[in-house]
């Protein structure tokens, strides 16, 4: 065998290796549109923290797509230096539906007027759930529906 056929061996051997590491899983996915949206809530980018949720989102305060862009609005004129803080986000993806969860433990700190103070969380964090659906053109991950803000003691 020459140099050239074992190099092209080896490469269609160690290619598909390598594509499977590298390549994000859908969880890995999730992680980034929660991370991306907690950088675009701390830089009050309305447009980046809108772009991670689904047009036709709903939620058991009735609040949508629109309501939650007009409310950061709001809060964005009322608040400054805000601090997006989350851990424990654990995330769950249901591959047969295109669907999954994700739910983390939040606290959000933010300046009004001369005062720092909590905006979510306090004493104990909030804890916020996702439903979050695959869709769009480009198959992207958005937020559909959330719930949460619950006090955990």
């Amino acid at each position: 065998m020459s140099k050239k056929s074992i190099a092209l061996l080896a490469l269609l051997i160690i290619s598909p290796v390598i594509i499977y590491l590298i390549w994000p899983t859908e969880e890995s996915r999730i992680r980034r549109l929660v991370r991306q949206g907690a950088t675009a809530i701390e830089k009050e980018d309305i447009d980046g923290v809108m772009s991670k949720m689904a047009y036709n989102y709903s939620d058991e305060y009735g609040l949508s797509y629109l309501i939650i862009k007009k409310q950061l609005e709001r809060k964005f004129n009322a608040y400054s230096d805000i601090e997006f803080d989350y851990e424990n986000l654990t995330v769950e993806v249901l591959k047969e539906t295109e669907e999954a969860a994700a739910a983390m433990d939040l606290r959000v700190i933010a300046m009004s007027g001369e005062q720092m103070g909590y905006v979510i969380g306090g004493e104990g964090p909030a804890l916020l759930k996702l439903r979050l659906k695959k869709g769009g053109p480009l198959k992207k991950w958005h937020v559909v529906e959330s719930s949460g803000f619950i006090e955990r003691h």
